[in-house]
């Protein structure tokens, strides 16, 4: 571009500046979009963290109602034993 007489110097200078706002306005652009996915992958491993939590809770209270319902159901049947024995 320099070797071309109709071009001047000045011309040469403020493509090379637009092409370098143009480049730096895409990185920027590029960046950003790269925080809000990194933010928002944090924040899906955050709340698959916290439903994982809550599934833990329920399934250990669940069996803590499973085995309070197999003691019940034992002493039932052990009851009901005793008195088809004694009758």
């Amino acid at each position: 571009i320099s070797s071309n007489p109709n071009v001047s110097e000045a011309d040469v200078r403020n493509v090379v500046a637009q092409i370098e706002r143009a480049r730096n306005s895409v990185l920027q652009q590029a960046e950003r979009i790269q925080r809000e996915a990194q933010h928002r992958v944090e924040m899906v491993k955050h709340d698959a963290q916290r439903r994982m939590e809550e599934t833990r809770k329920a399934a250990a209270a669940a069996s803590w109602w499973l085995f309070l319902t197999a003691v019940v159901s034992a002493i039932a049947a052990a009851g009901g034993g005793a008195l088809g024995v004694a009758g």
